[in-house]
């Protein structure tokens, strides 16, 4: 309380002084306190002058009530703190809040980006229909061509050794016995009453033979369209103990076409001698059998393309040939080789799709199903996945073009041989006489 009445005495006194300067001139008021011993009753003779009098005043002021008494009693003690406290609080609430709202927002786009990836996963990942189709259908295909393999090499070494007269071949002794097996099969399977203007009546077996009862197969070894073309599956299969009757159509046709001639009769031990000149007939006679497999290799190739297959995906093709609008009946023609007429089991059993039918379906008629289109419309990466599809069955069937190029090329190889050697056949005498 003390310190409060100084101050205010002070205060009244500086006020009063302030009237007083006021209303005195500023020299007076200098030359009434210039003598320090006199008596004042301002008590200003300590004072150089009323400007640094009031200079004082006005620093005690601001320094006694401003600054130490309302400052820092009244707003530094109780108003800063609190408010700095109130500041800081509220700082840090918003702190807080804006934290929040960082914190939200990066949960929340977390969590989308975790759920646009979850969608785009079941998107990308969800096979369609097409992919399976292809898939399915292109199952059996490495065991089909590796059964095709085996159907090759079988039908290859029986050509040579008919062509060589192996025991027990059919030119095993030579032509009389080749000509007539092949004359034999003709009268029991091909005969047609028809031909030669009906003059086939004698040799040909009457209707209702036991063998035609299979059904009626006229001159189908000598009918490549009927024997082999018409359909995409024949009933071959020579890993088993069965003769069918396409296996027995295509052995006849293929006697026909290749060494259709035989020698009139083998070679004994006996007739090969060093100074008859029968060793270097042998060596020619081998000689014609190479190129003639050549030419025959093409033959059974195609033949075993054709033959049955491994059958792992023989349901899917059917009902594939179903969703195009094909019967069961041609359905079953064209993928297992059956015969639309009577039929002998086991002569006539069904085989499964061969490597040539299953190949036509994903190179060709894949693509004749509307559907194949409807299923292009959709997500990126099945569209991808039927890209890449198409291209790995393009490759397969490049290569099957590439074989089937080799062995024209080799072909091509012998006729080129065999027309060298007439040349050379033609010409020797004239390039040995010097006067041609």
């Amino acid at each position: 309380m003390e310190i409060v009445s100084s101050r205010l005495s002070k205060t009244i006194m500086l006020s009063l002084l302030l009237a007083a300067v006021m209303v005195l001139p500023s020299k007076q008021a200098k030359a009434y306190c210039t003598c320090c011993y006199c008596y004042c009753i301002y008590t200003c003779c300590d004072i150089v002058s009323t400007n640094q009098y009031i200079t004082d005043a006005f620093n005690d002021y601001r320094q006694d009530f401003i600054m130490d008494s309302f400052y820092k009693n009244q707003f530094q003690d109780k108003g800063l703190k609190p408010m700095s406290d109130s500041l800081r609080q509220a700082v840090s609430s918003m702190g807080l809040m804006i934290g929040a709202f960082l914190d939200g927002y990066s949960e929340n786009a977390a969590l989308a980006r975790v759920q646009k990836l979850n969608a785009d996963t079941m998107k990308d990942y969800h096979v369609s229909e097409q992919i399976c189709r292809v898939g399915t259908l292109s199952r059996s295909l490495a065991a089909t061509e590796s059964k095709l393999n085996a159907q090759q090499t079988v039908m290859s070494a029986r050509a040579l050794a008919r062509n060589s007269g192996r025991k027990n071949s059919s030119a095993s002794s030579g032509r009389g016995r080749d000509n007539y097996e092949r004359m034999f099969s003709f009268v029991d399977y091909y005969c047609d009453n028809m031909d030669n203007n009906k003059g086939l009546g004698a040799i040909c077996r009457p209707l209702g033979n036991a063998k035609e009862t299979r059904d009626v197969e006229y001159n189908r070894d000598i009918d490549f369209t009927k024997a082999v073309e018409e359909k995409a599956t024949l009933n071959i299969d020579f890993t088993d103990n069965v003769l069918t009757r396409d296996e027995n159509t295509v052995l006849n046709l293929s006697n026909f076409l290749y060494g259709h001639t035989q020698e009139s009769s083998r070679m004994s031990s006996n007739s090969i001698s060093e100074f008859s000149g029968s060793i270097e007939l042998y060596a020619q006679n081998r000689s014609f059998m190479a190129r003639r497999a050549v030419a025959q290799n093409s033959f059974n190739k195609i033949m075993a393309m054709k033959s049955g297959g491994s059958g792992a995906s023989q349901t899917y093709i059917n009902n594939f040939l179903s969703q195009l609008g094909v019967d069961a009946a041609n359905a079953q023609k064209y993928s297992a080789g059956n015969y639309l007429g009577t039929k002998k089991a086991p002569y006539d059993d069904l085989k499964n799709a061969s490597y040539y039918a299953q190949m036509g379906i994903l190179s060709k008629k894949l693509y004749q199903d509307p559907k194949f289109f409807v299923n292009l419309m959709d997500t990126k990466a099945n569209v991808k996945r039927i890209s890449a599809s198409m291209e790995a069955i393009d490759l397969a069937q490049t290569r099957d073009i590439y074989e089937s190029t080799s062995r024209s090329e080799m072909l091509m190889a012998v006729l080129l041989d065999l027309e060298a050697r007439k040349q050379i056949d033609e010409n020797s005498g004239s390039f040995s006489d010097p006067s041609q």
